[in-house]
């Protein structure tokens, strides 16, 4: 950095961290709680004086800091990011009141966040796939969260360490990991944050949407799905120790979400979770969308799809078409990883459904679900080096040893993980016509 600018920003610094050693806050109590004015903020911030609310919000600006305030509500939106309080802003009076935690916790860290303490440099990422093996989490007609989950983190992976990043991965396959295992490889690790993967569903509201990002709750607040203090809430968490550090870190990534992904904005909010409760570095969890919705679990699962397939590609879909009633491929499940492939851009006209033999007796006919039927015989069309196999797509419940993989010498079939048979993918691509 040249000495000019080193020199000016010192200034800035200086000057903040002066202003804010020659300010003295004063409180007002308030059920049991100590509040501080909105115009003491105003004054403190360098926020122009606000003037009438207009349908119940109030906007703030200060030249380089925003502020948008819903009176009687937890709501507050700062610099484009919706927050949660743990307490409504309320008026009395004359005056506009905060709670001073929310103060504490939320607001000056997002607007200062130059003077969060022990906010050392980043150099492992440990990325949690929520879930995993008999734990599906939240389920659609796309999958299941703990793929989708695990998707997201191995694609994340990638692109973390392409950029310098270390990263550490709590699962990279489809196993489960107890809770508290989770959040305890971060805190063995220096230098380190932690960040949980989830998707969202509600069995109450199928209109749900949106992502949203957690950080733990501080203590003596409630969280944000509650709406009155508990006993539990006045309880020190592991967590706590950096819960203006997760915050910073949430708010970090929610900038870096929005307007990148369509989806609905749901705010940064506070939990106790405990992957991020027992977490004593940075910690979140994001919440990628509601998979009980149509539209995010479309989006969810179409880009889970196209990190296997891209436009143009011709895809086969090997189903047991002869199973009799346990064993056969149900249509219902072939018709979801069709729209699945269609989601991401494979047209219908380029999707092959196939087997060996009786797939006129179970029902499938040409032209019926706008993809393609075929009988074909191993050898026939069929290259077992070009199956590909994903977590995100399962494996065949009923194989077929014709096409299991064989030792060319001795001609025998080479046993599959256990019950020797195939555990490839439904999807593999066709190399012939």
């Amino acid at each position: 950095m040249r000495p000019v600018i080193r020199n000016l920003l010192f200034l800035v610094l200086f000057a903040s961290a002066s202003r804010a050693a020659d300010f003295t806050w004063r409180t007002e109590r308030f059920e049991g709680r100590d509040y501080v004015s909105l115009q003491q903020m105003e004054e403190f911030y360098g926020f122009a004086s606000h003037l009438a609310p207009v349908n119940n919000v109030i906007g703030l600006d200060s030249g380089k800091a925003q502020m948008q305030i819903t009176l009687n509500s937890r709501e507050i939106e700062i610099n484009g990011v919706k927050h949660w309080l743990a307490f409504p802003v309320i008026e009395q009076g004359d005056s506009v009141l905060f709670s001073r935690l929310d103060l504490a916790k939320i607001i000056e860290p997002s607007l200062r966040p130059e003077f969060i303490p022990n906010m050392s440099p980043v150099k492992t990422v440990v990325l949690d796939p929520g879930h995993g093996a008999n734990d599906k989490g939240a389920v659609s007609r796309y999958g299941n969260e703990k793929d989708f989950a695990l998707d997201v983190c191995l694609r994340a992976r990638r692109i973390l360490l392409d950029r310098g990043y270390q990263v550490i991965m709590t699962r990279s396959t489809d196993v489960l990991i107890p809770l508290e295992e989770r959040p305890q490889v971060a805190n063995r690790t220096p230098d380190s944050i932690f960040v949980s993967v989830h998707f969202n569903a509600s069995s109450e509201n199928g209109q749900a949407s949106g992502f949203e990002v957690f950080s733990i709750t501080p203590r003596g607040a409630p969280s944000t799905a509650d709406e009155t203090l508990s006993l539990r809430d006045v309880r020190s968490e592991p967590g706590n120790v950096v819960d203006v550090q997760s915050g910073a870190l949430a708010t970090c990534v929610y900038h870096s979400l929005l307007g990148n992904i369509p989806q609905a904005d749901r705010g940064i909010k506070n939990a106790r979770f405990a992957v991020i409760r027992l977490a004593t570095v940075p910690a979140i969890l994001i919440e990628g969308g509601f998979l009980s919705s149509v539209s995010d679990s479309s989006l969810v699962g179409s880009a889970a799809w196209r990190s296997l397939v891209k436009p143009g590609d011709r895809v086969g879909i090997k189903i047991s078409a002869a199973g009799g009633k346990f064993f056969s491929s149900h249509k219902s499940v072939v018709e979801a990883i069709v729209e699945g492939l269609e989601s991401a851009g494979i047209a219908r006209k380029d999707i092959i459904v196939w087997d060996r033999e009786g797939l006129a007796a179970a029902g499938y006919t040409n032209h019926e679900g706008g993809y393609q039927v075929r009988s074909i015989e191993s050898g026939e069309g069929y290259d077992p080096e070009a199956v590909i196999f994903s977590g995100i797509l399962g494996k065949l419940i009923w194989g077929d040893l014709d096409f299991a993989k064989r030792d060319v010498k001795q001609r025998t079939i080479v046993p599959q993980q256990g019950d020797q048979l195939s555990q490839d993918s439904h999807l593999c691509r066709m190399l012939t016509s």
